[in-house]
């Protein structure tokens, strides 16, 4: 089946770690046999070879040691980010749905009041009502306008705590959706 890039990305390292721990088993050994030669050799320069192979194949050993360290260590940080950039993906899709809701809600709103403040001026021009009393309807029609208007964003407010509490957005996102939040409530209750 398909693998994630972050599966992906566990192998690859898997398999660099598995090469490099070879490769330095095979220069361990290479270096036991050097340094038996280099012990036992009657010869100077045989024993004098045998120690430079022998300081080459040490740093080849610490050099594989360190990609091995740097490779896990890239890919935790390459992990981290791609958490990160998940985050950041998730919180951005939250705020949106909620904003669409948000915009859909004020939608509909503003359309039921406008259609109704419509249809009792129809209602007046017709002579149903009068003046005064398509006056008082339609401030009642605002005023629960109004009130919607307040609900939605209460709902609103709720869902971005919901949201912190759950994780999907951050405290310092949720902070300041909160606060724009709470000044539109009490903006509205002005009104």
């Amino acid at each position: 089946g398909l693998i994630t890039e972050e599966e992906g990305r566990q192998q690859s390292l898997q398999a660099e770690e598995s090469y490099l721990n070879q490769r330095i088993q095979i220069n361990q050994q290479k270096l036991s046999e050097l340094k038996e030669i280099r012990a036992n050799s009657g010869d100077e320069a045989q024993a004098k070879q045998a120690g430079e192979q022998i300081l080459e194949i040490e740093g080849q050993i610490a050099d594989d040691r360190l990609a091995i360290a740097q490779a896990g260590a890239d890919a935790r940080k390459e992990s981290e980010k791609a958490a990160a950039d998940e985050r950041v993906r998730i919180e951005t899709e939250a705020l949106d749905k909620l904003e669409a809701a948000s915009k859909q809600a004020d939608q509909a709103i503003a359309a039921s009041q406008a259609n109704r403040i419509t249809a009792i001026k129809q209602s007046q021009l017709e002579g149903v009502v009068s003046a005064q009393e398509a006056e008082n309807q339609i401030q009642a029609i605002q005023t629960n306008a109004i009130a919607q208007t307040i609900a939605a964003r209460q709902n609103e407010l709720n869902q971005v705590q919901a949201l912190r509490q759950a994780g999907t957005i951050s405290a310092q996102e949720a902070t300041s959706r909160e606060g724009e939040l709470v000044e539109q409530i009490a903006g509205l209750r002005q009104q």
